[in-house]
């Protein structure tokens, strides 16, 4: 019995991503993430995974896990 390998987004499917996020919002609201995960015909996770951009950018600063402050080299005399 042959198993299913897991197919990406098609050509068409990733077309359409990338218009909607490299041209229209590159940090979709998640009703507009929702909008466009159906013209492309895919859940909204699999179009945060099929996305042109990183996740992050896509969800906006305010989901970014937070950094350390960067330390400054002390400098002795």
């Amino acid at each position: 019995m042959a198993t299913e390998q897991p197919m990406g987004p098609t050509d068409e499917q990733l077309e359409i991503l990338e218009y909607n996020f490299s041209k229209v919002n590159k940090h979709p609201d998640p009703t507009t993430l929702c909008l466009i995960a159906a013209e492309a015909g895919l859940s909204e996770e699999e179009t945060l995974v099929s996305a042109p951009v990183p996740t992050a950018l896509l969800l906006g600063p305010e989901t970014h896990l937070p950094t350390q402050p960067r330390r400054t080299p002390h400098h002795t005399p």
